[in-house]
């Protein structure tokens, strides 16, 4: 699809593209919309080729409507979403994010000369798999910033067994329906990310400030292991935030420990009355963390019961709905 750009020569059009991340997500492809209608799917024979299991024969098609680009399932197995949402329909804006089943792609727009010759009609992406790795809200974050739809909560941090304050988890909470609110597996490798809290740590060098990374972050251990090295540099601790949420993965916290561990609330969400065995298995992680000089954090504890049992166990620290709930500067 081209269209006329409304301010720039009569000689320059707008391209719609579709872009992904390949070879291990180190890399990011582009494949032209063109020409339209564009069917992606599982036939060799389509315009865009993806040879996914999870893919069917014809799964979609992009077309034009107007000006504007949209896309149609064609009655897929297992879906087409834009922005994580299942569609039947819908059209398509700069930055949306566009999965085909599991295979991802975001929609953008190139300015070109009028006649240059598109991309090959045919391409295939092969066998790759393909990260998650694309930020949705890509639209709503100007939004965001102008209206300050931005909120600060803090949640207590205790130690154990003693119950006293050890500090706070600070939550930056957006306000807007559509954008998500944790940190990005991506931003860990922004070259801003480290100088940022070290300028917050040489402001008030009295707190001792710790970054939480989620467990599904430990899949790359070499940034992980670089982040927690300049970390270490400034001052500023690394905790790794829902362990055991998708898998414990005990061999990434042997190789790359943090300074903190916080077990995710399913371990810990009525343990008082939970079998044995699992009292067990939280034994040995924990004893396991213990052993590589690493705090624990039991997360989501709610109840006397459950905090009696934590501390039993041998967790260091604990936070919870029991312990406080996340609430404004003001009023933690």
């Amino acid at each position: 699809m081209s269209l006329r750009s409304p301010v720039g020569p009569c000689d320059r059009v707008f391209r719609w593209y579709l872009e992904s991340m390949v070879e291990g997500g180190r890399q990011l492809r582009r494949f032209a919309v063109h020409p339209l209608p564009f069917r992606v799917g599982r036939l060799s024979s389509l315009p865009l080729s993806l040879p996914s299991d999870s893919v069917s024969k014809e799964h979609a098609e992009l077309f034009a409507r107007g000006s504007s680009l949209y896309v149609r399932d064609l009655g897929s197995k297992n879906g087409t979403f834009v922005n994580s949402e299942r569609v039947d329909e819908t059209v398509l804006r700069e930055g949306d994010i566009l999965h085909f089943a599991q295979v991802e792609f975001r929609v953008g727009s190139q300015e070109v000369e009028l006649g240059d010759a598109p991309e090959p009609a045919t391409v295939s992406l092969g066998d790759a798999t393909l990260p998650r790795q694309f930020v949705e809200g890509v639209h709503e974050l100007p939004q965001l910033l102008r209206e300050r739809q931005v909120t600060s909560l803090f949640q207590p941090i205790v130690s154990l067994p003693s119950g006293s304050l050890a500090g706070y988890e600070a939550f930056g909470r957006g306000r807007h329906p559509r954008l998500p609110e944790n940190v990005h597996p991506a931003e860990l490798e922004s070259p801003g990310l480290v100088p940022s809290l070290a300028r917050a740590r040489q402001r008030s060098p009295q707190l001792r400030l710790t970054l939480e990374v989620h467990e599904g972050a430990l899949a790359d251990l070499e940034t992980v292991d670089r982040l927690r090295t300049q970390l270490n540099r400034s001052g500023v601790g690394l905790a790794y935030d829902d362990f055991g949420a998708g898998q414990a993965r005990l061999l990434e916290l042997a190789e790359v420990p943090p300074h903190y561990l916080k077990f995710d609330m399913s371990f810990v969400r009525g343990i008082d009355q939970a079998p044995q065995t699992r009292r067990r298995l939280l034994t040995s992680l924990v004893s396991v963390a213990r052993d590589l000089l690493v705090y624990t954090v039991a997360e989501g504890v709610e109840t006397a019961q459950e905090a009696d049992v934590c501390m039993r166990i041998g967790f260091t620290h604990a936070q919870g709905y029991y312990y406080g709930r996340p609430r404004p500067f003001q009023d933690a």
